[in-house]
């Protein structure tokens, strides 16, 4: 109990699967605050030091529509998220069959054909000047 109150809000951080007790911050005033862990609910046999659940706020339309319209932001990015997963898998697959076509059997060199193909023509052109 702090200056006769007993109620005090919280904001939640962990909920603990064994038990459902709550790691939550207790904000007593402004600048007073305590981290306490492993709150369990109110009960009979657990009146003090525990943890209630607030009713919910009656919301009016306008937030209703704009939860409606979050929601729909979440789906839209979970669609995009599934879309590029697919998209990159397509690539992925796309580059196997590239590097099959141009080096079949072998293994990628270190360099790339172009470098390759540039050490090549400087040693012809050496080749050509000796003669």
């Amino acid at each position: 109990m702090r200056q006769g109150r007993t109620e005090f809000p919280a904001i939640v951080l962990k909920q603990h699967e064994d038990d459902g007790s709550l790691d939550m911050i207790v904000f007593f005033e402004a600048e007073d605050m305590i981290w306490e862990q492993r709150v369990l609910p109110r009960t009979d046999a657990q009146p003090g030091h525990s943890y209630t659940f607030v009713d919910p706020v009656e919301q009016d339309g306008e937030w209703q529509e704009f939860r409606c319209l979050f929601m729909q932001l979440m789906r839209d990015i979970n669609e995009l998220k599934v879309d590029i997963k697919t998209d990159l898998g397509y690539l992925d697959s796309r580059l196997d069959v590239l590097r099959t076509q141009t080096f079949g059997d072998f293994e990628q060199p270190e360099k790339s054909l172009m470098e390759y193909l540039n050490d090549f023509d400087k040693r012809l052109s050496k080749l050509e000047r000796r003669k």
